[in-house]
């Protein structure tokens, strides 16, 4: 039964590529009613957008005196960078690649626990890929995810970041360091 609904599909194929034009075959009206029509591939790529202008929008947002909203991780790509190591805060560098799709399953980890200690820790991410080219990978970064916690501008601890224990590594190391 399978076989027999390809065919027709693959011999059409088959045409077109050869440079054969040839009519589509034209299927029943059981078939066609029994059918649905595939959802457009544009809405399924693109979010719908929401209107610039006052209802909504994120320059709507700045022109009414507000800002836009702030991140719980901000990128970086050097870990000497002058926000990390001038940071009075404890800091948590997260190291990933953008197609590791483990990398970014642990991300939304980090952020939720970014957006808990805001304020009371600061947190950076860094694309591995990116600091490469700029050479500012450090040796001890050969795996990822990988985290590097630091304090007063000196790291105090790096660890390869394991899915199920991520968020209490991060809380471990932050309560302990507000706790000082």
């Amino acid at each position: 039964m399978t076989l027999r609904r390809g065919l027709p599909f693959l011999m059409l194929t088959l045409s077109l590529l050869a440079g054969c034009e040839r009519e589509k075959p034209q299927p029943s009206a059981p078939a066609a009613q029994a059918r649905r029509e595939p959802a457009p591939i544009e809405s399924a790529i693109r979010p719908a957008r929401k209107p610039a202008g006052p209802q909504g929008g994120v320059e709507a947002g700045r022109k009414a005196g507000r800002s836009a909203p702030e991140e719980a991780m901000k990128e970086v790509v050097d870990l000497n960078a002058p926000e990390v190591v001038n940071s009075k805060l404890p800091v948590v560098l997260y190291y990933y690649a953008d197609w590791s799709t483990h990398d970014k399953m642990l991300m939304g980890v980090v952020e939720e626990v970014a957006r808990a200690y805001k304020g009371k820790a600061r947190f950076f991410r860094i694309n591995v890929d990116k600091a490469r080219e700029a050479k500012a990978l450090p040796p001890e970064v050969t795996a990822f995810p990988y985290m590097i916690f630091m304090r007063q501008g000196k790291e105090r601890q790096s660890k390869l970041a394991r899915p199920g224990e991520a968020r209490k590594e991060i809380e471990f190391f932050i309560e302990e360091w507000l706790s000082d």
